[in-house]
Parts: structure tokens; sequence; C-alpha cells
């Protein structure tokens, strides 16, 4: 925003606003169906015959009319309405979440499904075996007449192996939250390329049964897909207009702010999302809102700004921030000190082979390999205030760095090319011997430029100064 100003009435001007967050959006474009149809709609072929399945005029969980796809129970014991969806290519190391609302006007009977497909066979997440006809969740219906469900899977990425579902894999109701656990999640096989959504009405045998279905989402979770709480309170109702005027792909993420001459969604920055493997803002979660990973917290408090340790208490993670055997990369932190005692922001594998450490109140990078040292030492750091810190590695033009609130500070000058992280992590730790606060750790599989990182800090200072307007860009998530 441009000459940004507040007249007396309470109106905003501005000469322009730049908006550039749209990443990674709805991968279906439920803006096809088309009221007063049958049959399929383009992007979804329909299960069962034509007469089955209607495009009507019905109201939404949030009390909207929209376009909602309706089928009906059959006399004989079969397919009786839904979709097989089109499908779309997959980045086999990304998570991929499906999600789609659900509910019976009459409950009758038959079963409810919701699947996917794969372009070749997906693994169960629960058991490890493969399969050619996945479904998320499938059953009897068990709810309310005319109440809303949502239902939610995820598709792991491939190597995930076996364990427990996505923690937001499940069905959600508006007034109840989550209210029941899926049957399986599925991992995209080793170069897996494609998916497909599906849902459906299927052995009903009563000609009273009605299901209908609304909202179909598959979304890249990368942190700025909307959550599920966003979904929940209405994401795809409230930007029903601009969705049927731009596409499905074509909305911000996570709206919270509607008035009759504005809608500008939530203002975030996200920042620089080049090269962005782990994000963790930890602001009331401990969430990687890249791996989706929740950290295990040892005892952290969550504040209002961050989280706050005490000396002894960590984060930990199962994921390994990928700096081990890369040529280049960058991770970034704010945080705040309480105290002049020995404070580690991040050790990656517990043994120092890199560690984020302020010796003396200073910032240091140290990186051991092949018995020979590397490091760089910043300038002292302050006590009780906020700090951006930066560090960067790069292997190839033999560079590591430390930058301080958005500005160089430190430079090594006893890098060789042999130089890296050595060993292999078994896990991320955050907050080692830190005595102070800790938000927005952040990692790049590349090196930032100064400009990145000064966009970095610039960003992250607007969201700490609550009594100011500041931003580079707004992007709407």
């Amino acid at each position: 925003m441009s000459s940004l100003s507040v007249d007396k009435l309470g109106n905003m001007h501005g000469k322009y606003l730049v908006e550039s967050g749209i990443i990674n959006p709805n991968l279906l474009d439920y803006t096809t169906w088309t009221i007063g149809t049958n049959g399929s709609q383009s992007g979804f072929y329909s299960n069962g015959g034509s007469a089955d399945n209607k495009i009507v005029s019905d109201i939404d969980p949030f009390g909207k009319e929209v376009a909602v796809w309706e089928t009906i129970g059959e006399p004989d014991s079969g397919a009786d309405g839904g979709w097989n969806g089109s499908y779309f290519p997959v980045d086999e190391t990304k998570f991929y979440r499906f999600s789609v609302w659900i509910r019976r006007t009459v409950i009758g009977n038959g079963s409810t499904y919701l699947g996917l497909r794969g372009g070749s066979l997906l693994i169960a997440r629960n058991s490890g075996g493969s399969t050619t006809n996945p479904y998320f969740w499938y059953g009897s219906w068990g709810f309310d007449v005319d109440e809303w469900v949502l239902l939610v899977g995820h598709a792991w990425p491939s190597g995930s192996g076996t364990g427990a579902d996505h923690v937001d894999s499940g069905l959600y109701t508006v007034t109840d939250g989550k209210v029941a656990n899926i049957r399986n999640d599925y991992v995209i096989p080793v170069g897996g390329t494609s998916l497909a959504h599906r849902a459906y009405l299927y052995y009903s045998t009563d000609v009273s049964t009605i299901q209908q279905f609304l909202y179909p989402r598959v979304d890249v979770l990368d942190g700025t897909e909307p959550s599920v709480q966003a979904l929940l309170g209405g994401f795809d109702s409230i930007n029903q207009d601009r969705i049927t005027e731009l596409g499905s792909s074509s909305v911000p993420d996570k709206p919270s702010i509607k008035y009759d001459k504005l809608n500008v969604g939530q203002f975030s920055e996200v920042g620089i999302s080049r090269g962005l493997v782990s994000w963790l803002p930890l602001i009331g979660d401990t969430k990687d809102r890249v791996t989706n990973e929740v950290a295990t917290n040892n005892g952290a408090i969550a504040v209002a700004d961050g989280y706050e340790f005490d000396g002894s208490n960590t984060l930990r993670m199962a994921t390994v921030i990928p700096t081990t055997g890369n040529q280049q990369w960058t991770v970034s932190a704010w945080v705040y000190l309480s105290d002049n005692t020995r404070s580690i922001l991040n050790n990656f594998n517990h043994s120092n082979h890199l560690v984020y450490n302020s010796t003396g109140n200073r910032p240091l990078l140290y990186l051991n390999s092949h018995g020979n040292d590397s490091y760089v030492y910043g300038t002292r750091l302050a006590i009780n205030q906020w700090m951006h810190i930066a560090f960067i590695y790069n292997q190839i033009d033999l560079r590591v760095q430390i930058y301080l609130n958005g500005l160089l500070d430190a430079t090594s000058s006893n890098v060789d090319s042999g130089d890296q992280p050595s060993g292999i992590p078994s896990t991320t730790i955050f907050g080692t011997n830190l005595t102070g606060k800790l938000r927005n750790v952040k990692t790049h599989n590349v090196d930032l430029t100064s400009e990145e990182v000064a966009q970095e800090y610039r960003s992250g200072k607007a969201s700490l100064n609550k009594n100011s307007a500041f931003a580079k860009e707004f992007i709407e998530v």
C-alpha cells in the first residue's frame, strides 16, 4: 500500500495495494457446478446415474445460499451419487489435505465415503499396505438431519512410513469441532505423480435418502493454506462471492475481516518463501507450517508474543531441518534474551556440529567438519528486547555470515570448501539453555540475499510493534 491514510470519518485511502499471497490455493474448482443441471460437472465425474446427481441451490453451514451437489438413494444397492474427481499433478515430497462438507437432509440408509485415487498404488498410513481403493472415511451416517459435517483426510509425502494419522484428520462440526477420527490416511508412493478427490453415497436402497456435498478441497500444506479452523469458521462461505467471480483457485487464505466496503482477510506477511523448508511461527502452537509436524514441548510456555524458556525447556522435532550435506542454507529467528547467560537458540544434532549460541551474549555460528573449524561471532546482544538473527552458510563461495536486525553483522574468514555440518542429527532442538523467548524460526535451503534478510526483519518488526503499520507488501494468507 502506498500513501495510506485514514480520514476523520474512518475511511481508508491508498494509491495501490500489492497482493502477492495467493500461494498453493485449492486444487479443485467447484465453481464449475451449475445450479439446475444434472450429472457430471467439469472436473467432477458423477458416480452413479445422471439423474442421481443434481446441482441445487441450498444453504451452506453458515446460512448462505450456494450451489450444492445433491444425490438420492435408489432401490438397488449400488452407486447412488457423488463424484470421481479429475486427476491433478502432485509433488510426492509434499502433504495434501482432502476435505468436503457433507450432510443428509433425509438420513435414510446407505454409506458415505470420502476417498482419493492415485496414479499408482497408495500406501495405508496405519498399516503400510498398498491399495487401489483408498478411503479416508466411510460408514453409515450417524449425524443429525441437516447437520453439515466437515470430513478431512491427508495424503502424506512419499517415504513417510507407517504411524498415526495427521493430527487434523477427522470429522468436524461447526458447533463441536472434531467429533470422530478417520479410518486411515495414505502415503503417496515413491514416483507418485497424480491424485484425485472422490466422495460418494453408496449402497442406499431407500429412495427417500438425500445426501448433499459442498466445498470440496485439496490443499497443499505449506503454511499458507486455510487451516481446518478457518474452514470451520466459514472460509469458503465468506469468500463465496469472490470465488464465484474469480474461480476457487484465486482466493486469499484465512479471511478474518469483512466489512461492507472492504474484504481484506487477515493481513499477515508470510515473508520470504524462496527455498522455505521449515517455519515455526511459535504463536499459540508449536506446529511447523511447512512439514506440519507439531514440535514436542518440554516445558516452554506459550505467551502472547512467542514461546518462553527458563533455561531448561526445549522444543523438539523428529523432522531434521536439512542442513547437513546441503551446500547453502539460511536459518533465522526472533529471540528475546532475559539475562546474560549462555543461550543456545537452536541445536541441530546436540553435538555442536552446528550451534546457534550467544556465548558472552554474542551470536555464534560454529561448524566442525573433518577436524576443520569454521565459525563466526556476531556483535554482543542486548537484553530484554527482541532481535532478529539470521545465519547463512554457502559452501560454494565459502561464506558464513550472521545478520542482526536485517543488517550484515559478521562474516567468517576461515571457511574452506570441506566445511559443513557433519554427522547426521537425530532431532532438531529449539531453546536449549535459552532464558528468554523465541518466535518465527525459519529455515531455507538457499542462502538468502541481504535484501531478503532485511525483508524478513522488517516484516517481523511490524508484527511485534502493534502500534505501527508497517509492511513492504501486504500478503493475504
